[in-house]
């Protein structure tokens, strides 16, 4: 047996053939990596008829590799052993001439000099680095033997413009890479949109519009917004390829804002921010707001109509200060048509000191438009009070284990519901605890 020829991934042997009536089956190759004395692998076997076999798979350069032969009869497997022969490979060739023959928007095109000559080459590896020339460098793809050029879409990670990649080529041959290739880089931009104008700055809406950018396959449109120019940009929402304005719904009113937006390609490439654009919402403010009424328990109001497009209400709040903190509570909703509201004090919703009125405190009122999802600025605020008629002539009788009360009744005009009894154990001007509900229109009551 010899060695008839190696290449870098693949050693050929030959060894005399046998005649045609050979009883031999079958001969199995065996491979040793440890010397000539260590251990044997099985690597192939050819027809008892073959004498060539061509072993292909991974080496290591410059290491010997021992070989022997073994024939087999019939059924019957004799240790009948070739003598044993040695090689060792060369170095695989590397690819040469890297380079970069394209940088589009998502796209850096690759090309190499091919080796599609040589018989053991079963493709290339293709590999790229993002943290520079001497980073890490990670497999992003592997293509036949046939092929020279490798379009990285992003491959492993998310491009990002005007970053430099950094890229390297293996050949392999059998299962044995070469070592890699000379370096390439590559970067990319990606056409940036320009917001045109800042339209329909109304109460309830800012539209942005930009014109449509070629140089790759646009999947939609993001838009960004920040309350100051330097600041930081948030992103509102996004529309798809073939729109070019957003409405911009959600904001406070008469306040300024800074629009940016992006472009997004394919295998979600982000151009970078457009400049920024300045918007305005204009909002007019409910203004003529004043007291209609503020008898016992009511407290009416009226203002001057706002002409503001799409305004489907006016919101009325009342105004409590809790712990120096004033509490803004919706208490109606007007319909456009009407310019006044009646506060009667019913609140179910608040704590039980603030769900009602009571006589002698001062109330404050603000009124508001309801345009889309935004309310206009409040009005100035309005301030009163309101007193009650408190009933007068109160007597009292007393009998064993009850005392009876007698009090004057109100004037005709005074609408009251009811009638409360506090008594207090801890003197005049002590703390007094409701004790009895009386209906209306009923001149005493018995505590007992």
């Amino acid at each position: 047996m010899a060695v008839s020829g190696t290449n870098c991934g693949s050693v050929s042997l030959s060894w005399s053939k046998y005649p045609a009536n050979s009883i031999y089956h079958k001969i199995t190759i065996y491979r040793s990596a440890t010397g000539v004395n260590g251990y044997y692998d099985r690597v192939g076997e050819v027809a008892g008829s073959e004498n060539t076999f061509n072993h292909k798979g991974i080496f290591e350069p410059n290491l010997n590799y021992y070989y022997k032969v073994k024939t087999n009869f019939g059924s019957y497997d004799y240790d009948l052993y070739s003598n044993i022969v040695y090689t060792s490979t060369t170095k695989c060739a590397s690819p040469q001439n890297l380079i970069v023959i394209s940088q589009a928007c998502g796209s850096i095109i690759l090309n190499w000099d091919n080796y599609a000559s040589n018989p053991d080459l079963t493709g290339y590896r293709v590999y790229k680095s993002t943290s520079g020339i001497n980073g890490k460098y990670n497999l992003i793809g592997s293509i036949n033997a046939n092929q020279n050029n490798f379009e990285d879409q992003g491959s492993g990670t998310e491009f990002e413009v005007n970053k430099i990649y950094f890229y390297k080529v293996v050949a392999n041959f059998n299962g044995t890479e070469s070592e890699f290739s000379n370096t390439a880089s590559g970067s990319f931009a990606c056409p940036i949109p320009s917001i045109t104008t800042i339209s329909q700055q109304f109460c309830d809406k800012i539209v942005v519009n930009w014109a449509a950018v070629g140089g790759g396959q646009i999947i939609n449109y993001l838009i960004y917004r920040s309350n100051t120019e330097y600041g930081n940009y948030v992103n509102i929402g996004y529309v798809q390829s073939n729109q070019f304005s957003y409405s911009d719904n959600y904001f406070f009113p008469n306040k300024t804002y800074y629009y940016k937006i992006k472009a997004v390609y394919g295998n979600n490439i982000n151009s970078e921010y457009s400049a920024p654009k300045i918007g305005y919402s204009n909002c007019e403010k409910v203004t003529g707001v004043k007291f209609t009424e503020n008898s016992c328990g009511k407290i009416g109001l009226e203002w001057n109509p706002i002409n503001i497009p799409n305004l489907s209400a006016y919101y009325v709040y009342r105004i409590i200060t809790v712990n120096n903190y004033d509490r803004y509570y919706q208490v109606g909703v007007v319909d456009i048509n009407s310019h006044t509201f009646t506060d009667t004090g019913n609140l179910p919703d608040m704590y039980d000191s603030e769900k009602t009125f009571i006589s002698g405190i001062n109330y404050k009122y603000v009124v508001a438009g309801k345009v889309g999802n935004i309310i206009t600025p409040y009005s100035d605020i309005i301030e009163t009070s309101f007193t009650c008629e408190q009933p007068t002539n109160l007597t009292a009788t007393s009998t064993c284990g009850s005392i009876s009360l007698f009090w004057a009744d109100l004037p005709a005009n005074i609408n009251e519901t009811g009638f409360e009894i506090f008594r207090s154990e801890t003197g005049e001007n002590g703390l007094y605890i409701k004790v009895l509900d009386i209906p209306a229109n009923t001149l005493a009551g018995t505590d007992t």
